[in-house]
């Protein structure tokens, strides 16, 4: 079994010991929910997938900082940049285009079938199924491989693995039932709508690193016991 606890108390210390880190998450969040404010228009689709690749793009050095921070070797934000961004953003579309694809098929194939609470059900699982992906490709330092690879330790350590993955299955359950709250108040004004989604944003985002870190952890302690053997 996996010292999750510990792991837990790891991740939260670093949160708290890095706090630039934490303040440009809060500043990137309210800078996003500002730009889905104001940014409205004809170009509003093709806007909303420029700020979706520049997310993948935070995500990817936010997490580079913080598996940097683990391994004791921190460069620099442009040098984690030149490393990750891409691999990441690569590594995510070979991960999710083929998912949202199953996803979308049972509704091509039997109209009426394919709603979206079925969507909702095959995300989540294949969201589950990754759970190592990303962690495993900043370990291992290359994108190649590193879905089978996430998916197999899954696998073999499913056992161990199962209080995160109750905990990602909560908090996945949480923040879908939220965006269902947040679209029945959108006409509540835009104000309050995009400060909540902000708000929303912003803990999903520190959610994200905790597990992120947390799931490091786990894979440096099996490398470890592997290397002992």
């Amino acid at each position: 079994m996996f010292n999750l606890k510990q792991y837990f108390w790891n991740a939260l210390y670093i949160l708290r010991a890095y706090s630039i880190v934490v303040w440009s998450i809060v500043g990137i969040g309210i800078a996003s929910g500002l730009g889905e404010m104001f940014l409205k228009g004809e170009n509003y689709s093709f806007l909303m997938i420029i700020a979706a690749v520049f997310k993948l793009a935070i995500f990817a050095v936010v997490y580079g900082i913080y598996y940097q921070l683990i391994e004791d070797c921190y460069s620099s934000v442009v040098e984690i940049g030149k490393v990750y961004i891409l691999p990441f953003i690569w590594l995510f579309l070979n991960m999710y285009v083929p998912a949202l694809l199953f996803a979308l098929l049972p509704g091509m194939l039997v109209p009426g079938l394919g709603g979206g609470g079925l969507w909702i059900v095959i995300m989540m699982f294949f969201g589950i199924l990754y759970l190592y992906v990303i962690p495993w490709f900043y370990v291992s330092g290359s994108w190649r491989g590193s879905i089978f690879s996430g998916i197999q330790f899954l696998i073999k350590n499913l056992s161990g693995s199962t209080p995160i993955i109750m905990l990602a299955l909560l908090f996945e359950l949480a923040f879908v039932y939220l965006d269902i709250v947040l679209k029945r108040i959108e006409s509540f004004g835009p104000v309050i709508y995009f400060s909540l989604r902000t708000g929303i944003f912003i803990t999903e985002f520190f959610v994200n690193c905790i597990f992120f870190m947390v799931l490091v952890f786990v894979l440096k302690e099996a490398r470890e016991e592997v290397s002992e053997i």
